[in-house]
């Protein structure tokens, strides 16, 4: 029985460690599994967090990139509801950005604006195509850019990216106003020098062109008395006088027009009459001569006139009657000149001009005589080349260095001869240095 006990023990003991062995192992194997599965776990976290900094790093690089543009910039799923915008677009609509992502154009403004806003993003969402042009809305201009674009789900969506360039526009129609206007006062100024008077015509339908205004006449006004000069849009001339005698009715616009101190515009529809229905009419009198008005009167333009339209008016007249004042000045001074000359040419003492850039500028007939020179082979030659004075270098040196009422007497040599000279300094209205004037004592 012991030996039964005792060999009952030890098969007892080894069943207990072999179990234990077993149980030993499996619990070592549960460990490296559990082990691995830990490892590959923490991988695929570190992995998760990484895709989710890269995917953050790529959102923020998005929105640095769309924030940096001024333009407006967005994305629409395919319910046309905001899905991406950049800052410009949020701060252009006046609203957060966060605010905008899951709304469409009709939750944000008025029906107007939305639809026209949603016009072209249907065109690019039904069409599957870019759109790009130039579109205006309220005053507003701009250029859009949409396009369809993929979305994860498998459906479309309309990118954009829109540019306002209303006030590129504005300085853009500026520019086009500025050069109409001086081609149309060059016109005006090359068509008068032609005529040697004023085309009334061509300023009227200048006028009209630059003001947008669809019809008027022009009155030149002497006293009481007014003559008609051009017209356009009454048929007859005694059509346009009669609208014209309807303004002067009014006991207003008569006293502007003939006290000649204001301009006159307003919108006075009771002004009109059959020849010339009016809704609005600009009218001016503008000084022509020392005594003649032109009285310009523009009709009907379609909003009202501002001050800019004075300045085209008064441009236009003042450009063709300063240039017959200009053309009348210069045959004045021509004639002046002559006369001027021809008295020179008479006197017995001779006259010789030297200019300050010490060239000669004129000698009269005496002076020709005394030197035995002729005007056409020394005019604009050195002046001491033909003359010689005992103080030529006094002169010179006056020359350099101007003084006001400046004069020298001196002698003038020539073929061994000594006769008396005065040297004068000359000077225009402006009180500017032109030269020295020689009287020679013949």
């Amino acid at each position: 029985m012991a030996i039964f006990s005792t060999a009952g023990v030890v098969l007892l003991s080894v069943h207990d460690r072999i179990i234990a062995g077993v149980v030993f192992a499996i619990s070592v194997t549960a460990i490296i599994v559990l082990l691995h599965l830990l490892v590959k776990a923490r991988k695929r976290i570190a992995a998760q967090d990484e895709e989710r900094l890269r995917l953050t790093d790529s959102f923020s690089l998005r929105d640095a990139f769309i924030n940096a543009s001024d333009d407006l910039i967005y994305l629409k799923d395919e319910t046309l509801r905001y899905v991406i915008v950049n800052d410009a677009l949020a701060k252009h609509i006046d609203m957060a950005p966060h605010d905008l992502i899951g709304v469409d154009d009709f939750a944000i403004t008025d029906t107007a604006r939305a639809d026209w806003r949603r016009e072209t993003d249907l065109e690019v969402l039904e069409g599957k195509r870019r759109v790009h042009r130039i579109v205006r809305f309220d005053g507003e201009v701009y250029t859009i850019n949409k396009f369809p674009v993929s979305l994860p789900d498998g459906t479309t969506g309309v990118g954009a990216i829109i540019r306002d360039i209303t006030e590129e526009e504005r300085l853009r129609a500026e520019n086009i106003k500025i050069e109409k206007r001086q081609k149309r006062l060059l016109d005006v100024i090359q068509q008068t020098e032609k005529e040697g008077k004023v085309p009334y015509q061509l300023v009227l339908e200048s006028a009209l062109d630059l003001t947008d205004s669809t019809g008027g006449f022009i009155l030149l006004a002497q006293g009481n008395r007014y003559a008609h000069v051009a017209s356009k849009g009454c048929d007859k001339t005694s059509e346009c006088k009669t609208v014209f005698e309807a303004m002067l009715e009014d006991e207003p616009i008569k006293r502007l027009l003939l006290d000649k101190k204001q301009v006159v515009f307003d919108n006075r529809p009771d002004l009109s009459h059959a020849a010339m229905p009016i809704t609005r009419f600009l009218a001016m009198p503008l000084l022509v001569s020392e005594r003649v008005y032109a009285v310009v009167v523009l009709i009907n333009k379609p909003n009202d006139y501002t001050r800019a339209d004075q300045r085209q008016l008064t441009l236009l007249i003042r450009g063709a009657g300063g240039t017959i004042e200009r053309e009348r000045m210069l045959a004045m001074f021509a004639r002046q000149r002559a006369y001027a000359f021809k008295t020179f040419d008479n006197v017995r003492d001779g006259i010789v001009s030297i200019r300050a850039d010490r060239t000669l500028g004129y000698l009269n007939q005496t002076a020709e005589s005394l030197l035995n020179v002729s005007s056409k082979d020394v005019l604009g030659k050195p002046w001491q080349t033909h003359i010689r004075v005992e103080d030529a270098s006094t002169i010179e040196g006056f020359l350099k260095d101007p003084t006001p009422e400046w004069s020298l007497k001196t002698t003038l040599n020539f073929e061994k001869k000594t006769v008396p000279c005065t040297a004068h300094s000359v000077h225009n209205s402006d009180d500017d240095f032109v030269g020295i004037t020689l009287i020679i004592n013949a």
